[in-house]
């Protein structure tokens, strides 16, 4: 258990600059948007506050290519596989410091919408929630979040296992 602890703290370390550069553009936007809140119409600075969310996907493609990458590049990869650790806790770490950092970036960046852009949610919720019934969009919603974490696990593991395979098909000519 040490060692997945060791392994996990060393990847989150690694990859904090690029949580840093997320954060930083998120609150950007985000600030941009609650400066132009009385200039442009509510509606139009709620939907471009969700553009940050549409780049999550991206973000996560280069998070989970970066924590090979930087294995590969500094050589690591190979004292990795010699030393008394099993591959698939190397990938699992790599595969959770991904998750983690996608879930701690989809927060901030719900947060920072919030944060920034509550006044006029608010106004707009409380008109379309009269048009809604009760109950129904609930159950949808947390559906769909469900649905869609799911969908970014996935793609983030297949993401992983092209990468792994691309890397031993160059290392070895061929994985047979």
């Amino acid at each position: 258990m040490s060692a997945l602890w060791q392994l996990l703290r060393k990847d989150l370390l690694s990859q904090r600059w690029a949580m840093g550069v997320l954060l930083f553009l998120t609150f950007t936007w985000h600030i941009f948007l609650y400066s132009r809140v009385g200039v442009w119409p509510r509606e139009v600075t709620l939907a471009l506050g969700l553009i940050p969310f549409f780049f999550t996907q991206l973000w996560v493609l280069w998070i989970s290519f970066q924590t090979y990458r930087t294995e590969w590049s500094e050589d690591t990869a190979y004292f990795l596989l010699s030393a008394p650790i099993s591959s698939w806790l190397i990938t699992g770490v790599k595969l959770l410091t991904v998750v983690l950092y996608t879930l701690f970036g989809v927060g901030t960046i719900l947060a920072s919408y919030l944060l920034f852009l509550r006044a006029d949610l608010a106004t707009v919720w409380d008109t379309a929630a009269v048009y809604l019934s009760s109950g129904w969009y609930k159950r949808d919603l947390i559906n769909g979040g469900l649905l869609l974490f799911l969908t970014l696990v996935s793609s983030v593991m297949l993401m992983h296992f092209a990468y792994i395979c691309s890397r031993m098909a160059n290392r070895f000519r061929g994985l047979g």
